[in-house]
Order: C-alpha cells, then structure tokens, then sequence
C-alpha cells in the first residue's frame, strides 16, 4: 500500500512538472488572455479621449507584460497582439481585434500558431 502510495505521487510529480504539460501551458495562456482583456478595455478607453488608437502601452494604464510574453505590438486598426516566449507554444500570439470604433467596441480573440487545445475557448475559430 505504501509503495503503490510511492508511486502514485511520482506519477503526478512527474505528470504535473513538464514544462509544456497541457495544464500548465493552458493556465499560462489563460494568464496572457486575461491580461489581454484588462490592455483591450484600456485601449478602447483610449480610443474614446482621444479618438485614435494606442500606438503602444506609454500612456496606457496596465500591468508591464509577464515574462511569458516576449513582446506586444498595438495595430493601426486597433488590434493588440501579445506574442508568446514559452515552449511548446514558442513565437506563437494571442490577436485581440476590435470590431468598430464606438461604444460599446466589442473584441474577437485568435490564436496564432497555438494549437486550439491550448487556446481559452473564447479565443477558438467557431
């Protein structure tokens, strides 16, 4: 009984541990998602004072990127892209893309190079 305990845990150590397990690498995308709700609600927030959209974050009021983003980059139409700096999902980029220019703008999320497994379920192609 107690080895069989001694080799469960290693199971789940062992499981839960991998640097690219799918619970991780999901949990680190929903993070990375998230965030790109709180830089979306900030641009659109933008886009109502001054009537243009952010060229950047330098007068946006949101959290510096994690280190699980490797870099962010704001589109002329408005749309936000965070591109990813872990494995397995490496160089692969959560889009955040405005739909309209009044209120309310709502925004569509795509994966890009992220297999859909690992992706929220608000950020798959329907």
């Amino acid at each position: 009984d107690g080895a069989q305990q001694t080799d469960l845990l290693r199971v789940i150590l062992l499981a839960g541990s991998g640097e690219s397990s799918l619970y991780r690498t999901r949990a680190r995308i929903q993070a990375v998602y998230d965030l790109g709700v709180q830089y979306c609600e900030t641009s659109a927030d933008h886009r109502q004072r001054t009537n243009a959209w952010p060229a950047g974050v330098d007068g946006l009021t949101v959290r510096k990127k994690p280190r699980t983003v490797a870099s962010v980059f704001f589109g002329t139409d408005g749309s936000i892209t965070f591109i990813l700096s872990f494995p397995p999902v490496k160089d692969g980029a959560l889009v955040f893309t405005p739909s309209g220019v009044k209120v309310p703008i709502t925004w569509t999320c795509r994966g890009k190079n992220i297999p859909e497994a690992y992706l929220p379920s608000v950020c798959r192609e329907k």
